[in-house]
């Protein structure tokens, strides 16, 4: 049996937990060793010994629900392991999908409906988060098949093919995820959310025209997906096809009118068509639904500056980074409107510029390579 992303035991995580001891660091390698080679009695052990010494401990609680859910089938004795995770790091998405996942598997659909968009916010997938909530709508015995198969059997992927593959988007690893979703696709032919992740793993290695036919066919084969179709026409964007992007974006913002993405994109579309008050209005509700979207705050600064209004641009440039301090085109963008506001002085556009050092040219200043050329005073200079 292979592991996936899902039901890989996981390592400590840096940043967001204090930092875990030694003895605790080796514990839980050791325990993710014997989970790995399926040795579940040791692994079983280890975690527990682990959870005696530091019963907060995030993975090795999550790392347990797994074990009990999974290999052992127990999911009801994992569900307070799930939570005990939730409670020490609630930011995880793998720990949300796992929680979630229990819950469905023990019947308590009602409890995880109310969970789901909890999940969301913390960062669950909308595909992840519509494969639960299909196991939920499918018939018992069809769940129960759905839950206990391994990966590769039937007709759609398994929730945990599913995580395997958000894992790799989200960490960048877009060439692995490629050969997967391509391995996915051959398997599951069917499956929409197959050719969606190909589309998505293509586009950010510039095959735009690859990943705009798997796209096509993720439409075609989830014709209700709003995710699908706003996908759809951000490929139609980057390709210049901007006619065919409206209409794809316009059907997202009609299947899910909360759907900031895709009024963000919509947005884009149509003031490439020269609608400039319609994409404006776009850009309005992105924000009004999610009021941190620093990516629609930039956008919006350029409906601004269009038209004139220096003010309004740079309130919105200004918001945009401050939510999202390493956004370097929108701080470009505050620059370029600050050297032609009339009111502004030039020391406030100076400290503007020295922050914009600060934010983004110190950091690369020991990546700089010394200058190769002689210091020779009186040397013939070489032009050309």
């Amino acid at each position: 049996m292979r592991f996936s992303d899902y039901d890989m035991p996981v390592s400590e995580r840096p940043g967001s937990l204090p930092p875990p001891t030694a003895d605790s660091q080796d514990l839980l390698a050791q325990a993710i060793a014997h989970h790995q080679a399926l040795e579940l009695d040791d692994a079983r052990a280890l975690y527990l010994k682990l959870l005696g010494a530091d019963p907060g401990h995030a993975d090795a609680n999550h790392n347990l629900g797994v074990l009990l859910t999974i290999q052992l089938q127990q999911p009801l004795q994992a569900l307070p392991y799930f939570e005990a995770a939730l409670d020490a790091n609630a930011s995880s998405v793998q720990y949300w999908f796992s929680y979630v996942d229990g819950l469905v598997r023990t019947g308590q659909h009602e409890l995880a409906r109310s969970v789901l968009p909890l999940a969301q916010s913390f960062g669950l997938q909308l595909s992840l988060a519509n494969a639960l909530r299909e196991r939920m709508a499918a018939p018992e015995g069809v769940r129960f098949e759905q839950d206990a198969r391994a990966p590769g059997v039937g007709k759609e992927p398994t929730a945990l093919e599913l995580s395997a593959l958000v894992e790799l988007f989200e960490q960048g690893a877009y060439a692995r995820g490629e050969g997967l979703a391509r391995a996915m696709v051959e398997q599951y032919p069917r499956s929409g959310f197959a050719w969606k992740a190909l589309g998505s793993m293509l586009q950010p290695q510039g095959r735009k025209d690859e990943a705009l036919q798997a796209k096509q066919q993720a439409v075609a084969l989830l014709p209700e997906d709003a995710e699908a179709w706003c996908n759809l026409g951000r490929s139609h964007f980057e390709l210049g096809q901007t006619r065919e992007a409206v209409v794809a974006l316009e059907r997202a913002v009609a299947l899910r009118s909360d759907y900031a993405e895709a009024h963000n994109n919509l947005g884009l579309a149509l003031n490439a068509e020269g609608r400039i008050d319609a994409a404006h209005q776009c850009f309005l509700e992105a924000i009004a639904l999610k009021p941190d979207f620093a990516e629609a705050l930039n956008n919006l600064s350029g409906i601004f500056n269009a038209h004139g209004q220096v003010d309004e641009a740079l309130v919105a440039l200004r918001k945009a980074v401050e939510v999202r301090p390493a956004y370097s085109i929108a701080f470009d963008n505050l620059l370029f409107v600050l050297n032609y506001h009339p009111e502004r002085s030039a020391e406030e556009i100076f400290e503007t510029y020295c922050e914009y050092e600060r934010r983004f040219g110190a950091p690369l200043r020991g990546q700089w390579q010394a200058h190769g050329n002689s210091r020779e005073l009186g040397r013939r200079l070489k032009v050309g």
